[in-house]
């Protein structure tokens, strides 16, 4: 994780000298506040989860849910090219995840069933733990208000570090290929779908900021995923799941 937060911060930093002519007479950050550059380095905490949308008939209630400790650090790099428009890149490393507990009914899943996979429905109790990490890149234009408030709005693109999605269903039975196919009493049965997950996701941003001292910023910003979670040839889930966020940063800005 240190050599991932020296890369991001080397890369934004290099990456915007090189690309000014500024006089030589400035030196350093004052380089780039000459020219509108502003380069951050940020913290934030995250809630959400992964969801379909809308939620589906099968999925009768939410039993229990638990957001996890989400974190991200994040380099940024803003430059203003009039005194309220601006574009904002960064390099973000974040965890999201989530623990859910649902009861379904006629829920189309794959299940290990007396040695072999089987496809059909279940109803009872299903688990979900997700424990996943990425490396993101966020681009952003920015409108602001005055020298304290601001929005923007953009995109990203991710990498998947680290793909988990398991859990278990319980207390239930399932039907073999059809409603009224063959019948299983399920106490207990564990899955791993961590392997179906896609590694490049893609998405949608936005948000605000407030500038509470000279250096320091506050941010509020919601990510929502626009592919679905799992790969196209994935079918033990019926629905298509989307990442959903919000998350509150802090900042320092140079």
């Amino acid at each position: 994780m240190k050599k991932i937060i020296a890369f991001t911060t080397g890369f934004l930093f290099g990456w915007s000298v090189s690309a000014q002519e500024i006089p030589s007479q400035t030196r350093g950050i004052e380089k780039s506040a000459a020219v509108g550059v502003e380069y951050r380095i940020k913290a934030g905490i995250a809630l959400g989860g992964i969801s379909p949308l809308p939620l589906p008939e099968e999925i009768r209630s939410i039993e229990g849910f638990n957001p996890g400790l989400n974190l991200s650090v994040e380099g940024e790099m803003l430059k203003l090219f009039k005194d309220k428009w601006g574009l904002a890149f960064g390099l973000r490393l974040e965890t999201r995840g989530m623990s859910t507990d649902a009861k379904v009914k006629n829920y189309w899943t794959v299940m290990q069933l007396e040695g072999q996979q089987m496809q059909g429905y279940f109803w009872g109790g299903v688990k979900t733990d997700v424990n996943n990490s990425f490396l993101t890149l966020p681009v952003s234009a920015v409108w602001k208000f005055n020298e304290r408030w601001g929005v923007k709005f953009g995109g990203y693109g991710s990498y998947a570090l680290k793909r988990s999605f398991s859990g278990s269903t319980y207390d239930g039975y399932f039907r073999a290929e059809t409603p009224t196919g063959i019948y299983f009493e399920i106490d207990e049965i564990n899955y791993d779908f961590s392997n179906d997950m896609r590694k490049w996701y893609w998405g949608l941003q936005a948000g605000g900021e407030w500038r509470a001292f000279s250096h320091l910023i506050v941010s509020v910003d919601l990510s929502w995923g626009m592919n679905s979670i799992f790969n196209k040839e994935f079918e033990a889930i019926a629905f298509k799941m989307f990442p959903i966020y919000g998350t509150l940063s802090f900042g320092y800005t140079f």
